[in-house]
């Protein structure tokens, strides 16, 4: 169906969006898919300095706002070490979610550390847990728009029924067993338990 509309020229820009994003090469994907979160984790701090001030934050200096954006880049760095930019956006599921939010955590954890560590201006104490929860929100509504722009275009998410998956015990333990509980989970045929 998608072909034939691509030849009568029948494709709507939500579709060529689509197809674009899909056609990319893993690393522009990882690579676009950072930015955003750069750009969304900004908007976060943004949001949670003029939520505490009570108005439209505009930071007095360029120390302050490097000290700012040192978060939104903190956030980056932790997802990438754990891995998260490896995840097939498509395919989230509300495990990859609850990694998502613990990174965003790590990296506000760290960022507090070195606010305090700065000894420069003060920070009130309210907006780093503000920043968690507008990034987390930011970042897992972003990746669910995403989901759902393919969706709707076209691109079939495979949804796995967990009813349907054969429950699996893998006893022992060690690097043999971690990577049998993996391939397990992988297959779309059995869950791990």
């Amino acid at each position: 169906m998608f072909l034939s509309e691509l030849v009568s020229g029948a494709v709507t820009p939500a579709r060529k969006l689509g197809a674009w994003l899909i056609g990319l090469p893993r690393y522009p994907k990882r690579a676009l898919l950072a930015l955003a979160d750069f750009g969304l984790l900004s908007c976060a701090m943004w949001f949670s300095l003029s939520l505490r001030h009570g108005r439209i934050y505009l930071p007095d200096d360029l120390a302050f706002t490097l000290l700012l954006l040192l978060a939104p880049a903190l956030g980056v760095a932790v997802m990438f070490h754990l891995r998260i930019y490896k995840f097939v956006t498509r395919f989230m599921s509300s495990q990859r979610l609850v990694q998502i939010s613990l990174a965003i955590g790590l990296s506000v954890l760290i960022w507090g550390v070195a606010l305090f560590l700065a000894n420069g201006p003060r920070v009130p104490r309210a907006v780093p847990f503000i920043y968690f929860v507008f990034g987390s929100l930011f970042l897992l509504m972003f990746r669910q728009a995403v989901g759902w722009l393919l969706r709707s275009v076209g691109y079939e998410i495979p949804y796995r029924d967990p009813d349907t998956l054969k429950p699996v015990i893998v006893y022992g333990a060690g690097s043999a067993g971690v990577a049998l509980v993996d391939a397990l989970r992988k297959s779309g045929q059995y869950q791990p338990v």
